[in-house]
């Protein structure tokens, strides 16, 4: 009875204490998410060489919600960031694999409110297609450099599009 009785009240302890790890644990994840002061503070440059469409790219891109010249951007970024390959080959089926999908999914983000914020007129349509081309613009440069502190900054983020927004903000593109 005595030995029962030893065993039971090990074992609550044990519990209690593995508790109480894990809430530590989630307390100090939450507060690395929440203040991070060096990605607060930084600024990232990224390489541009996007070229000016022609015409015609422009004008099979006219249908686009923002503009041909958006819908040019978006088509040049969906084709860089999704790559399409067969799951068994001669399958006709395809899983889709997203590139960096912490800026892909930033960007779609940023799309669906800029779409929302004009269909509610809160926001005119061309100043929604300048800061989408933009955007895009810097997500077409990121593909190619290094961007852990920017994906980073983007991870940690809280989910409303304005912040994503204002980390876009701060990055800088130098022209080849």
């Amino acid at each position: 009875m005595k030995a029962y009785l030893i065993l039971i009240s090990i074992f609550l302890v044990l519990v209690i204490g593995v508790h109480a790890h894990s809430l530590d644990k989630e307390k100090t994840v939450k507060n690395e998410r929440k203040e991070n002061p060096t990605l607060k503070e930084m600024n990232w440059e990224f390489y541009s060489t996007i070229k000016n469409p022609t015409q015609e790219a422009l004008t099979a891109e006219n249908d686009y919600k923002f503009g041909g010249m958006a819908g040019y951007l978006y088509r040049t970024f969906t084709n860089l960031y999704v790559f399409r390959e067969e799951v068994i080959p001669g399958d006709p089926r395809q899983r889709q694999i997203i590139r960096k999908p912490i800026i892909y999914k930033a960007v779609c983000q940023i799309e669906k409110q800029l779409y929302k914020d004009v269909k509610k007129e809160q926001l005119n349509s061309v100043e929604a297609a300048k800061k989408f081309e933009e955007i895009l613009k810097k997500a077409i440069s990121a593909f190619d450099s290094d961007t852990n502190s920017f994906e980073k900054a983007l991870s940690n983020c809280p989910k409303e599009v304005q912040s994503i927004y204002e980390i876009f903000d701060r990055v800088k593109l130098i022209e080849l």
